[in-house]
């Protein structure tokens, strides 16, 4: 998380001293090769990330 941009906080909308996060997206298509990629930044007051990773067998 870091202080959002003055154009951040003005085109999100956002109160005043809220942080953003910056989540950066690949989309790969069945053939693992990429078909998009985003960059997207959320308020951090209304948005959690949470994660799931399986674990691989050694």
């Amino acid at each position: 998380m870091r202080q959002p941009t003055t154009h951040e906080v003005e085109e999100l909308d956002l109160p005043i001293e809220v942080p953003v996060m910056r989540q950066f997206r690949v989309i790969y298509s069945n053939n693992q090769r990429p078909v998009e990629v985003s960059i997207l930044i959320k308020g951090g007051h209304i948005y959690e990330l949470s994660y799931q990773q399986a674990a691989q067998e050694q």
